[in-house]
């Protein structure tokens, strides 16, 4: 499986949570409940998907 970064907007608020470096894992720091959505646009039309993944595990 091919991974890419996944870039945040530059409008992001992290409040409790960041993203590496390398904008490949999102850390959310602390223990609640949360609501994370996201959208992935493309320019052609192609066969993709997406993996979220939890602890590392998918």
């Amino acid at each position: 499986m091919l991974g890419v970064p996944a870039f945040p907007p530059t409008n992001q608020c992290l409040d409790g949570s960041s993203m590496n470096g390398a904008n490949t894992i999102f850390t959310i720091h602390g223990t609640d409940h949360y609501h994370q959505t996201y959208q992935v646009t493309t320019t052609v039309s192609l066969l993709a998907g997406a993996r979220l993944m939890l602890n590392g595990i998918s």
